[in-house]
């Protein structure tokens, strides 16, 4: 028997669509580790509250980097991949337009694994072929555009605004830490095939001192992480790859329309949004199809890896709100820890990865529609652990056909479940007391295709019993 603290609002799952799944899990606010290689486009790691390293070379891509007291805005257009970061004391604008195609392998499909122990530190690496880079300090202001066809290097150090806009027939990298707010946004056309943790999957991680609301349903595959300490918007639509980093203590904006992968990551201790738009196919191999995980360790740290050639990996750390929305037909990836509020949406013809830690609330909604085929640990199953002080609210829902198998109970110091297609859904279930005692049909029973799960409790602390 596990014992977990509990959210003092509103702790609420609703898994629907039994093709895919939605993970809600919440973990403190500290940070996340992320590795990427790429192919063409540029992966973006940061450490959430503490401290973010990030390293990227690329050969063809737009890399966009601002530090800046009072605001900096960077808009790159890419023909073949788009990351944007942009560290700014007052805000970062980033955004950037990407065609171009990406191609990916992931655990997952329509299952989401979520584990992060915060409070850490969040490392970040990325090789990338063909990049543009372009990077601008701003303490005045600093305006930068650039619309190369190979490579666009752009560097501006200014106390007022820094601005700085790119297009390129390669990658764009944008990357933005900002104190204010940091806007990213990128457009990409093309195909993209990604691996990541899941890729039929909706993945919410939020360890909220507020709320965490995740809906899920995609076609293709999207991820979306987001750390904000103030507040944090990330929505992707790629067709081509996106990768934007934002680290904001106002508040970032990051925005990227790409054809293969669109990767956002904001830390902001303002507030964060990035937005990320995906038009393409989305390729993948995972654990499992309608499964769904979650597990935290708060007060640790939170390490993420992954490998493309192509992917949209899409990740904003901030302290206040993170909004995440991200409607891919090919995959988007973003996670969100916030101390305020997260909100992540996210549209996908793949999957949907969703993972955000807040102090605040956590909102995270993704749908897809699609067919996925694949052997998993579970089918539909809903599995939630969370430590959260505010609310959790997941929901999922997904339009397509799976394939899949499932014989597996999942692990053993976490909310444990078998996943049966015989057994019950549970329609409404709710505990409100001091010490909540959660039964079998609350948050771990098997969802049957199209099923519907809702449950709600509010407490100080949660037992969830094994079960058998």
């Amino acid at each position: 028997m596990k014992t977990v603290q509990c959210a003092s609002g509103l702790s609420r799952r609703t898994p629907s669509g039994a093709l895919f799944s939605s993970n809600s899990q919440s973990d403190a606010s500290c940070s996340s580790n992320t590795q990427s290689g790429a192919t063409g486009f540029s992966n973006t790691q940061s450490d959430a509250t503490f401290s973010s390293n990030s390293k990227s070379d690329a050969t063809g891509s737009s890399n966009t980097q601002s530090g800046a007291p009072f605001s900096s805005n960077s808009q790159s257009n890419a023909t073949d991949s788009s990351n944007s970061k942009s560290d700014a004391t007052g805000s970062s604008n980033s955004q950037s337009n990407v065609t171009g195609s990406s191609n990916s392998k992931s655990d997952a499909t329509g299952f989401s694994y979520t584990k992060s122990d915060a409070t850490g530190s969040s490392k970040s690496k990325s090789d990338a072929t063909g990049s543009s880079n372009s990077q601008s300090d701003a303490t005045g202001s600093s305006n930068s555009k650039s619309d190369p066809t190979g490579s666009s290097n752009s560097k501006s150090n200014a106390t007022g605004s820094s601005k700085s806009q790119s297009d390129a027939t390669g990658s764009s990298n944008s990357k933005s830490d900002a104190t204010g707010s940091s806007n990213s946004q990128s457009n990409a056309t093309g195909s993209s095939n990604t691996q990541s943790d899941a890729t039929v999957s909706s993945y919410s991680k939020s360890n909220a001192t507020g709320s965490s609301n995740t809906q899920s349903g995609a076609t293709g595959s999207s991820n979306s992480k987001s750390d904000a300490t103030g507040s944090s918007n990330s929505k992707s639509d790629p067709t081509g790859s996106s990768n934007s980093k934002s680290n904001a203590t106002g508040s970032s904006k990051s925005q990227s329309d790409a054809t293969g992968s669109s990767n956002s990551k904001s830390d902001a201790t303002g507030s964060s949004n990035s937005q990320s738009n995906v038009t393409g196919s989305s390729n993948s191999k995972s654990d499992a199809t309608g499964f769904s995980y979650t597990k935290s360790d708060a007060t640790g740290s939170s390490k993420s890896k992954s490998d493309a050639t192509g992917s949209s990996n899409s990740q904003s750390d901030a302290t206040g709100s993170s909004n995440s929305k991200s409607d891919p037909t090919g995959s988007s990836n973003s996670k969100s820890n916030a101390t305020g509020s997260s909100k992540s949406q996210s549209d996908a013809t793949g999957s949907s990865n969703s993972k955000s830690d807040a102090t605040g609330s956590s909102n995270s909604q993704s749908n897809a529609t699609g067919s996925s085929n694949t052997q998993s640990d579970a089918t539909v199953s809903s599995y939630c652990k969370s430590n959260a002080t505010g609310s959790s609210n997941t929901q999922s829902g997904a339009t397509g056909s799976s394939n899949s198998k499932s014989d597996y109970i999942f692990s053993d110091d976490m909310c444990e479940f078998h996943s049966h297609k015989s057994r019950q859904m549970s329609e409404n279930s709710n505990s409100q007391k001091a010490t909540v005692g959660v039964n079998k049909s609350n948050n771990q029973q098997g969802a049957p295709s199209g099923g519907v799960f809702k449950s709600s409790s509010s407490g100080a602390t949660v037992d969830v019993y094994k079960n058998q």
